[in-house]
């Protein structure tokens, strides 16, 4: 693909999810490592504006369409996920996309 160091961030993703052969989803998973109450509300808030910066980030590009298939993760597991290594993180990542792209 000649003019792929042209396309914009959003046509290449576009073009990504066009060749893939299933209902493929883009996104990130992000998971929450730290659990202290104080912290709740500022989750809760990263959470609400991570997506509302990306869709407004989309709306203004030329490939609004990729949207429909934006979907963020993001997890919550006070009891395993406190104070989880980065190790711990991959491993639980590896395991969800396993899990989520059964072969």
């Amino acid at each position: 693909m000649e003019d792929w160091d042209h396309f914009s961030t959003e046509q290449k993703l576009k073009t990504l999810l066009k060749l893939s052969t299933n209902n493929t989803k883009w996104g990130w998973i992000v998971y929450r490592t730290c659990y202290k109450p104080e912290l709740d509300t500022a989750w809760a808030t990263f959470k609400s504006m991570v997506d509302a910066r990306t869709r407004q980030r989309i709306v203004r590009s030329d490939e609004t369409d990729i949207a429909d298939q934006m979907d963020w993760v993001f997890v919550e597991d006070a009891q395993g996920l406190e104070g989880a290594s980065c190790d711990e993180l991959m491993r639980r990542f590896q395991k969800w996309a396993r899990a989520e792209n059964p072969e």
